[in-house]
């Protein structure tokens, strides 16, 4: 793998992703049974634990987009792609591992029976992490 962009580009693109996937991770708490079985304060460490995951992921898929790809505008739609595959990935992993269940009102995608906001979060945060981190880096 070669990184073509500067070390600052990846701490800046994990910083973005870790803080969006936070602000998305505590705002769904709820949607989750386990996570409001343990009381806020664990529970916000768990969500603060479960973005740092998300914010390598997002820096993840982006090295694999800037190696395989060509840097375009379709990388968004690749990176949303792969971003929802991730979370597919992790979600699953994380019901096989019962580190978390869904509580009623979270809407669950039939057949995989996964829960259709963390698959959101990351088939948008992902890209839109990439974007922001894009616009600040042509800033710098």
């Amino acid at each position: 793998m070669i990184f073509r962009k500067s070390r600052n580009f990846y701490w800046v693109l994990f910083a973005v992703g870790f803080a969006l996937n936070l602000v998305w991770e505590l705002s769904q708490m709820q949607y989750f049974t386990a996570l409001s079985e343990i009381g806020y304060p664990k529970a916000v460490l768990f969500c603060t634990l479960a973005s740092v995951v998300d914010g390598v992921a997002v820096v993840s898929i982006f090295i694999v987009l800037e190696n395989l790809f060509d840097n375009g505008r379709g990388d968004y739609v690749i990176a949303a792609a792969l971003g929802g595959l991730t979370a597919v990935l992790f979600e699953l992993a994380a019901k096989k591992l019962g580190l978390w269940t869904y509580a009623a009102s979270m809407p669950v995608i039939p057949f995989i029976e996964v829960g259709l906001l963390p698959m959101i979060q990351l088939l948008l945060l992902v890209p839109l992490s990439i974007f922001v981190t894009r616009k600040l880096d042509n800033r710098m």
